[in-house]
């Protein structure tokens, strides 16, 4: 049965409710599917958050749970699902424009059309060498105005979407020449697989510069602490680096040059002990002012020009993120310049900020019944090329991803539970597995060639979504976004994922379609599950 829900007894599912005892700060190891935090907040304040948030409550649109799951007909048994999370969320209205400074109000809005050669930008001949090997000779709109806008002083917010060339954005300047040997440029990032993803590209293009680039986070932190001296970039998590900050000797940002928060979205949202505080304070403080103690030696290794100039020593900050609103309160404490906000297919919508996907993208929505849910997933996955299958929760994904392999349908399971998870990218990448069940820890900016991601269970909210689909369509590439819709869920699907995001092309509805072979095969699948479970083997 249907359970409707009371919106003013609805639970807010927020970092706020989340508090630590901890005070250590983690290896920064940590898969971060679920956003734990420790704001330090008064009493008053997060009393305030919440009341504030009941107030949004108060304004969506009322959701309906999705109906409990009973045995199908046909003598199907329905698919198991132990997970409590709920596949729906409340569509939220972003922020207006009204109080917000100049900067936010009237953002740069690029043409991400326009194409523009790496060769006309002021990009030294070693980059434009390494560009070539890899084929690049267009630049993103995105890329040729940061680059143009970092000539200027002043700090940088950037919403584009996935796939539109963040990477090389903050990766190309950050790999100018050295001035100071000490860590010139931090790339902070929300998981581990995101560091290891970013030093590689950083360290192809650092290629024939002398420049050092390193990660935090990998290794063990006794090897980082005895080897991060002559770095010049560091890529890592913003638990970790601030388990340096507090615990490694001589560890200083006084000379850093570039701070890079990509994913900002995340990041900024998830406080986690405070970072956001301590790692601003370690950059400003001490800082190379008047009333600093500068020894002569260092100032020996600039010329007077750099020394004359007010911003050469100054840090400067980009803030990238594919759905990063004009919201304030998740930009206060980064203490910025000087800011101005770009956005590349992104849209003005009664003053706000309205995610736009790209153009080659295709979205078809199908309607489904709860039980017979696994069958469409089958029946979508007969003879298809390389596929991400987003699920809610780790629990779903692993009961498909034993149900495909009962089904003899080759996956792999991407979640925080695995902990071969970068072998297993691999396989994928090398296309020994052409499907990969998921939890949305890959939705997160992980660059894979995709041409289908299928959204198995419904995303929490607009964010999410704009993520999983940003796994396919990437640069420029076609790309297929397919979504199973239940019952009761095809009002909140129009209402936020619909109508709330922009796209050049018009989304397709239909029925969903059960291939004649895949009942039998589920049937078989469940038979097989069954006799594991009693057997006791863990699934």
């Amino acid at each position: 049965m249907a359970a409707s829900v009371k919106t003013k007894d609805k639970k807010i599912p927020h970092k706020l409710n989340q508090k630590r005892k901890r005070k250590d700060y983690g290896d920064g190891n940590r898969d971060q599917e679920v956003e734990v935090d420790d704001n330090g907040l008064s009493d008053a304040q997060t009393a305030k958050f919440h009341s504030s948030q009941q107030e949004k409550i108060a304004k969506e649109p009322k959701t309906i749970e999705a109906e409990q799951e009973t045995a199908p007909s046909g003598d199907l048994e329905a698919f198991p699902d132990l997970s409590l999370e709920s596949s729906q969320a409340a569509f939220v209205k972003l922020d207006s424009s009204a109080g917000l400074p100049e900067w936010l109000r009237h953002p740069i809005i690029l043409d991400a059309n326009e194409p523009i050669l790496f060769s006309d930008l002021a990009i030294s001949s070693r980059l434009l060498s390494r560009l070539r090997q890899e084929k690049l000779e267009f630049a993103f709109a995105v890329q040729a105005k940061v680059w143009n806008l970092l000539k200027e002083p002043g700090d940088l917010c950037i919403c584009a979407p996935t796939g539109s060339g963040k990477t090389l954005s903050y990766g190309i300047p950050a790999l100018s020449s050295r001035t100071v040997p000490r860590i010139r440029a931090l790339i902070l990032v929300p998981t581990k697989e995101l560091v290891m993803q970013i030093h590689r590209v950083m360290e192809f293009f650092a290629g024939g510069s002398g420049l050092l680039v390193g990660t935090f986070g990998i290794k063990s932190f006794v090897t980082e602490q005895e080897s991060f001296p002559g770095l010049d970039i560091v890529i890592t998590t913003p638990g970790r680096l601030v388990s340096h900050i507090e615990s490694t000797p001589f560890f200083s940002l006084q000379h850093l040059q570039y701070l890079i928060i990509d994913e900002a979205d995340r990041l900024l949202h998830s406080r986690f002990q405070n970072w956001v505080a301590i790692v601003i304070s370690a950059i400003h403080s001490p800082s190379l002012s008047s009333n600093s103690v500068v020894s002569e030696s260092f100032l020996t290794l600039f010329d007077d020009t750099i020394l004359s100039n007010p911003h050469s020593l100054k840090c400067r900050k980009m803030i990238f993120s594919a759905t990063q609103t004009r919201n304030l309160e998740s930009l206060t404490g980064l203490k910025l310049s000087f800011p101005r906000m770009i956005i590349s297919d992104v849209r003005m919508k009664d003053d706000d900020l309205i995610s736009y996907l790209p153009s080659t993208l295709c979205e078809k929505f199908y309607r489904v019944s709860t039980d017979a849910k696994p069958l469409h997933l089958f029946s979508l996955l007969q003879n298809q090329p390389s596929v991400l299958v987003f699920a809610k929760s780790t629990d779903t994904a692993s009961r498909l991803h034993k149900l495909l392999s009962y089904c003899d349908i080759q996956s792999g399971l991407y979640s925080s539970d695995n902990a071969s998870r970068k072998p297993l990218l691999s396989k994928f990448s090398g296309g020994s597995i052409h499907v990969l069940i998921c939890t949305d820890l890959m939705a997160r900016g992980i660059d894979l060639q995709v041409q289908r991601v299928i959204n198995y269970d419904l995303p929490r909210d607009i964010g999410q979504y704009v993520h999983r689909v940003g796994r396919t369509a990437r640069a420029g590439k076609d790309g297929l976004a397919l979504t199973l819709v239940e019952k009761g869920q095809e009002k909140w699907v129009e209402q936020s994922i619909v109508n709330g995001i922009g796209r050049s092309n018009e989304v397709e509805w239909a029925d969903g379609k059960i291939d004649e072979r895949c009942p039998t095969l589920y049937k078989e699948a469940m038979a097989k599950l069954k006799v594991e479970i009693l057997g006791g083997r863990a699934l």
